[in-house]
This record gives structure tokens, sequence and C-alpha cells, in this order.
């Protein structure tokens, strides 16, 4: 597509003028309608002429140079097919009831950039030899009508699935999902083409049967990095699936063939968050998952605690791990955690449950029971704080017996991500506080924190989970100053139910106040001159700042 000028026009461009980006060439053509607009109308294209825009005299095809769907415009191609190539989706492209081909000539083939939308729908099919981009911020939309695909595709962005009706098809390809695919209804099938997702695809609630992969050897591979979210109840079928990832949620998955599962199943998905989810026989049969099963309370399976049913025959467990999660909240008691339709064949699973649990293996059940035990550590409190940019992690413990240390997780997306270790006291029955501080937070909604605490012989508890919400810096709940401060430290707080801890360094409360709404001032005349922690919070709302005191 380029010729040998253009590429010499933009190498003079790019030594003498290299403040210059996106240049546009002679040839180039761009949009100028802002909706619904057809390709083949050529008063809704200009073309570049070397030294300006100007209206163009024909559509552009591939022949001709970058072709750009302006930020606001939206274009067209139905009923007639051309052959595209170097087209840049910066505003909206439906391609409807027509076949494109998406050359390989030169260049970015066809790139969806941020804000742009390609919708593929009513019987439009995109293929050819070409690759198309979603970027970051870009949208795929497979909506109405048997939509296909049949291009090499890498998606950074997002790609939907929605409308009702809608049977997208993804043909004789490889989709490469670095970004989000979002099944919202519809369904989706891979004909003899992979989707390979090294990222999320989420299936919504409202998707009933969505994930229908049959024709040929379409094969979804989630590999380890990749995370599948079940939403919800729905029955969800895949027919041909290779899990090296996580797949996380509630439901059933029906999985018609199991190339691989050496992946981490995790009903519920997030920390704290539990479900019901059901697969079939040949999901855990010979292959090698990790369940992660949480036992939260005794509000019954799949609600109080992760709960897998498996159907169908044989259902063989000696290659699947089972690793029960404990909280505080949950009483003393048997929790089912796996149920099979049919009885179990082969070896048992492993099952790794904490030290105060033991467990069952039934005929077809897998039961963790838990037992009165002396605990290693008796958990006191527990708090985050909001230090505007960092979050400040406090907790104490009541009693400890032979603990090895302590390890600082941050739960984020439903995976407990470790971000520190601090060594415990070991034997102790005085209280013992500890101090970390996490200083790559969410600057955007709530931050979830847990200590997993670990004996010396490896087994462990959690802590209950603390979270804060780091707010705007320039517009903090809670503003204290002077610092340094020398006789009365001036508090703001712009909520009610705010209590403020004066604390030493090495974890001593010097003074606690109850905060009205407003300003107010704290009378720090009698305190020794040194640095101190000013703790304020209210259960949800928690800051903390270092003052000096002169």
């Amino acid at each position: 597509m380029r010729s040998v000028a253009r590429l010499s026009v933009f190498l003079n461009l790019l030594f003498f003028i290299p403040q210059l980006t996106n240049a546009q060439l002679a040839g180039d053509y761009r949009s100028k309608v802002t909706s619904g607009n057809s390709w083949f109308t050529v008063a809704n294209w200009e073309q570049y002429n070397g030294t300006a825009w100007v209206a163009a005299v024909a559509t552009p095809t591939a022949t001709d140079g970058e072709i750009t769907i302006s930020v606001g415009d939206s274009m067209t191609l139905a009923t007639t097919g051309i052959t595209l190539d170097q087209l840049v989706v910066r505003g909206a492209l439906a391609i409807f009831s027509s076949v494109q081909t998406l050359d390989d000539i030169a260049g970015t083939d066809l790139a969806v950039t941020t804000g742009g939308r390609l919708y593929l729908g009513l019987n439009g099919t995109l293929q050819g030899l070409g690759t198309l981009n979603i970027d970051a911020g870009g949208l795929l939309v497979f909506t109405l009508n048997s939509p296909r695909l049949r291009v090499a595709t890498v998606n950074q962005g997002e790609m939907q699935v929605t409308g009702a009706g809608t049977a997208g098809f993804i043909q004789n390809t490889t989709f490469i999902n670095n970004g989000l695919v979002n099944i919202v209804s519809g369904n989706l099938t891979l004909s003899t083409a992979d989707l390979v997702n090294n990222d999320s695809i989420v299936i919504r609630s409202t998707a009933t049967g969505a994930f229908l992969l049959s024709a040929g050897n379409g094969t979804l591979l989630n590999t380890a990095t990749g995370v599948i979210h079940l939403e919800g109840a729905p029955s969800y079928s895949v027919a041909r699936i290779s899990n090296s990832g996580r797949i996380r949620g509630g439901g059933t998955l029906a999985t018609t063939t199991v190339v691989l599962n050496d992946g981490r199943v995790i009903p519920g998905g997030s920390a704290g968050s539990v479900a019901e989810l059901g697969v079939a026989n040949n999901f855990i049969t010979t292959r090698t998952p990790t369940l992660d099963m949480e036992v939260v309370d005794a509000s019954g399976a799949g609600v109080g605690h992760d709960h897998l049913s498996i159907t169908g025959t044989p259902i063989n467990l000696s290659g699947t791990t089972i690793n029960v999660i404990d909280y505080p909240t949950a009483p003393l008691g048997s929790y089912e955690l796996v149920l099979g339709a049919n009885n179990f064949s082969g070896a048992p699973p492993t099952v790794n449950v904490p030290p105060h649990y033991t467990f069952t293996i039934t005929a077809n059940s897998v039961i963790a029971n838990k037992i009165n035990f002396a605990l290693p550590v008796t958990w006191g409190s527990f708090t985050a704080y909001n230090e505007v940019d960092r979050v400040r992690l406090t907790w104490t413990t009541l009693q400890e017996s032979n603990t090895d240390k302590f390890i600082v997780e941050y739960l984020r997306n439903g995976v407990a991500e470790e971000i520190g270790t601090l060594p415990a006291q070991g034997n102790s029955d005085a209280e013992s506080a500890y101090t970390f501080t996490h200083t790559s937070p969410s600057p955007e909604g709530v931050n979830r924190y847990r200590i997993k605490q670990v004996d010396l012989d490896g087994h462990f508890t959690y802590s209950a989970i603390a979270t804060v919400r780091l707010e705007n810096a320039a517009r903090p709940s809670v503003v204290m100053s002077p610092n340094p401060v020398r006789d009365q430290l001036q508090v703001i707080t712009k909520k009610k139910g705010f209590v403020l801890q004066l604390v030493t360094i090495d974890g001593k409360i010097l003074r606690s106040v109850r905060l009205a709404e407003g300003s107010q001032y704290i009378d720090l005349k009698a305190i020794p001159a040194g640095v101190y922690h000013v703790l304020v919070g209210n259960g949800q709302d928690n800051f903390s700042q270092k003052i000096l005191k002169q």
C-alpha cells in the first residue's frame, strides 16, 4: 500500500521535523459524518492532497492511504464487500449484511483505538489475511444474527457479545485476549478457532447458555494468567477447554472435552465471597486441578461456604488438591465442600486444612470439620488506615504460641497477593502490636487486606479482612494541622462518628477522643516532644498521619 515515495516523505519528516507525529500523507482518507452513514457515499469522506484536506472524489479502499474513522463519526459497511487495509477506527464502524476482506499489505491492518468501536452484526463478516487489533479502551461488539470474525485478532481492550438472538462465530483463526471478553447475552461459537485468554473472560448472569463452543475443534485456552469468571446461576456450555489459569464464580459449567485442567477452581471467586459451582466429571477426573474452598459461616452450602457439585461418572479425584480456607466467622461444625452425583473412584484427593480442622472423605463427598482447637494465635484488632497515597496496616495479637511469621495479603480481583512478611513474637501471653505500610494501593475504590499467620510447623490461619477507601488527596475527609505541632492540633472532619487516637511509635495509646463533625482542637501541651501517630477512624473510613510534637 505504501509506495517508496511515500516512505521517503515519511523519513524526511522524521529527520527534519522530529516533533511531528501522526503526519498525514497524500492519499490518506478521513470520515466527516457523525451518525450511521454509508461508507459508499463519497460526500462522507475527505482526502489529503499533500497540503490540505479536501472533498474526496471516490470512496476509499485498500489501494489508498491510511483510512481513519474520526472521533465522533460513525460509518456503516453493508451490502457491498470491499478490501480494507490501514484502517484506524477512532469513532464507530459497523459491518452488517456483507463480507468485508481485511488485507495484510503494510503497516497496521485494522486498529480500533481508545474510544473506538467496531460492530459486527446482521450476518456481517470480516475475513482475510490481515490482523485486527483492539487497543486498550477500544471495543469490538458481536451483536444480532450470526456475525462472523475470520481474521487474527489481538484484544487489549474489550470484546463484547450482546443482543437478543446474537450467535457470534469466530472461525478458522486465533483470537488472543489480553483484555476483557464480556459475554452479556447471546452465545459465541469457536469454529475451528482458538480463543487464547491471557486476561479476563466474564460470562454475565444474563447470558444463559452463552458460551457454546461446539463447531470443529474450537478450543478455549485459558492460560496461566487467564481468569474465567462465571457471574451467576445459569448453565454455561463449553465444548472444548484447556485450563491452566483460574475459573471462579458460580453456576454450572458443562464441558464436552477437557484437553487440560491443571489450573485453579475458585467458587465465589474473591476472598470472603462463596458460591455453588457445578462441573462435569471430565473437568476433574484424571486432571490435576486445585480447588480453593472458603468456609465463611454456617448459612449453608454455596451461601456460607464454597461448594462444588460434580456430575457424571467416573469421578476420580486422585489428582485433585483441595485447599480449605477458614474465616474466624465460621463456627465449629462440618462443611460439605464437594459432592459427587456418583461414587468416587481411584485414590482420594489431597486435602490441605487449617490446624483446627479435620476432613472426612465419604463414598461421594469431601467434608471439612472445624473442631475446638487451641489456636496458635488469638487475634486482637486489625485496621487499615488511609495515608493519602498509601495504606498503613496495624494489627494486634492477644496471645501467640509457636508462631513463625505474619504474611500481609492484598486482595485484588479475587486473588490474594503477598505484599510483605513480618516475623512473629513466637510465644507470648501479652498483647503484641504489628505495623505494615502498603506503598502501592489502588488510588480508586476499596482496598482489602488480610493477615496470614503461619506456625513454625507450616500450619496457618487468617485474620478478618480490613478495608479502606483512598480519598483524593485534594479532598480528604480528615485534615490535621499544623505539623510540627506545639500546643494544639486542629482536626477538621467532614463526617460524623470519628474517633481520634494519639499513639506512640511503639503502639501505646496516649489519648482517645471522640470527634464531632467540623473543626476542633486537641490539646497536646502535656504530651512529651517526639514523633507520634494520629489515627482517626469510624470503622469504615480510617486515616493515619505521623506528627512531630515539639
